[in-house]
């Protein structure tokens, strides 16, 4: 959400993720607050682009996992 986050703040995600077979894995990686969805309002949402095609559509599609999310600011 854009009025909670700034556009290219980085953000380090760590959580699951579905797994092409059936069940999950974890994941951590670093990503970059670049763009809002309609769905994706407030402070604590996060839409992690998974590509395209097929099988990001499929990934996607059954992405429903909480997730741990730490925005990274620089300091003076």
């Amino acid at each position: 959400d854009r009025t909670a986050h700034a556009y290219g703040t980085l953000v380090w995600l760590d959580g699951a993720r579905p797994a092409a077979g059936g069940g999950d894995l974890p994941f951590a990686g670093l990503r970059v607050a670049q763009d809002t969805g309609s769905a994706i309002l407030g402070d604590t949402r996060v839409d992690d682009f998974r590509g395209w095609g097929p099988h990001a559509e499929d990934t996607a599609g059954r992405t429903r996992h909480a997730i741990g999310f730490t925005l990274l600011e620089p300091t003076p």
